[in-house]
């Protein structure tokens, strides 16, 4: 019979966690929500966070301060497992710290980018230093957390890696996303789009698909609007707008708070994602919490998360994009039926249900290996 390990000195780096409601930090405030005083936050000096009990040192470059200053306070604080939630890890840790890596997603591996204009230099090296760490940090890790059995299955079949290595914690939502939304029927006539300028975001694709619903003769939606697209790519949107005949109609937003997202989302007629390849897609959870028919690609993880309640197209052309959100604006029907489904599907991953796995996972830490 194994023994209970008690009192385990646990770390985990907090950097991408600051102040963050999104993502990979917010995953990381629900995997430690309740533990966030037991638990010891690893961050550069300088960093603040009254939710976390931290320790600071090292460089502030974010891929020196992993490889370096982390293993380093790890050693320091006399940590026995060391969490890292974004993907990376340190390629070597001191010996007996057991390794917790979560994984978002295996994007990086797909080559998508290259000179893309719709890429930063900061982004074309962060995909760099992702392909150079991540395969080696998932061989040594004692234990990987999947955000999506698409992602565990991949980790899975790309490394080789035995099952028992890689368990499956969703992400979730704050419970005010569950708050019963206005009905479809009432909604504002536009389309929203929470993306990005990464190639696999496929926006301008989702922007070019738009303006096929949007031509003359036809009945479309009054606007598109995007949100989280870097101010510096902007330019390049709306030029594409523009050429397609519909500056007018799309609206880039700057990031704006969760409540000014929550609105955006209720107020919506229709969700557009048209992502080559997610690892989860918090977007689509989001809107069918909020009662907002999606209409999104049927590729990687999006049909595990969004089940029966979206409308499907293949993201790698324009027409069947076009085709399906050219279906759902004019089905005021349908999109009422997708809202029931999405709110249905969306329950699914409720914090309530995602709290059994998540104290599964800590119980488990606590046995002793």
């Amino acid at each position: 019979m194994r023994r209970r390990s008690r009192g385990l000195r646990v770390g985990f780096d907090g950097r991408l966690a600051m102040g963050s409601t999104r993502g990979m930090g917010r995953f990381l405030r629900n995997l430690i929500a309740g533990r966030e005083q037991e638990l010891i936050g690893l961050c550069a000096p300088g960093e603040s966070d009254a939710d976390f009990r931290l320790e600071a040192g090292g460089f502030q470059l974010y891929p020196l301060w992993e490889q370096f200053s982390l293993p380093a306070l790890a050693r320091k604080l006399n940590l026995q497992v060391l969490i890292c939630p974004y993907n990376t890890a340190p390629l070597r840790l001191p010996a007996g710290i057991r390794l917790v890596l979560v994984v978002h997603d295996l994007i990086f591996l797909d080559g998508q980018g290259g000179g893309s204009r719709e890429v930063s230099l900061y982004q074309r090296l962060g995909r760099m230093y992702r392909r150079a760490v991540v395969p080696r940090v998932i061989e040594r890790a004692d234990e990987i957390i999947a955000v999506s059995e698409y992602t565990a299955d991949r980790i899975q079949e790309h490394f080789q890696i035995r099952p028992g290595r890689v368990r499956v914690i969703p992400n979730t939502l704050s419970v005010d996303w569950y708050e019963a939304p206005a009905p479809v029927t009432s909604r504002e006539p536009y389309v929203l789009c929470v993306s990005g300028e990464a190639p696999h975001k496929n926006l301008a694709a989702g922007i070019e698909a738009f303006a096929e619903c949007n031509q003359p003769g036809r009945p479309g939606c009054h606007g598109l609007k995007v949100v989280g697209v870097s101010p510096q790519f902007h330019g390049y949107y709306q030029e594409l707008a523009r050429q397609l005949g519909i500056g007018g109609l799309v609206e880039l937003l700057p990031r704006v708070s969760d409540a000014a997202l929550m609105r955006l989302y209720r107020e919506a007629a229709l969700f557009l994602f048209p992502s080559i390849s997610e690892g989860f897609g918090i977007p689509a959870l989001e809107a069918m919490a909020s009662g907002t028919p999606v209409v999104a690609s049927q590729s990687t993880s999006l049909p595990e998360v969004c089940g029966s309640a979206a409308l499907y197209f293949n993201p790698r052309s324009v027409e069947d994009m076009a085709s399906a959100l050219h279906s759902a604006m004019t089905d005021p029907s349908l999109r009422q039926e997708m809202s029931r489904l999405g709110l249905e599907q969306a329950r699914k991953y409720h914090p309530a249900l995602v709290a059994g796995p998540i104290q599964a996972f800590w119980r488990d830490l606590n046995e002793e290996q």
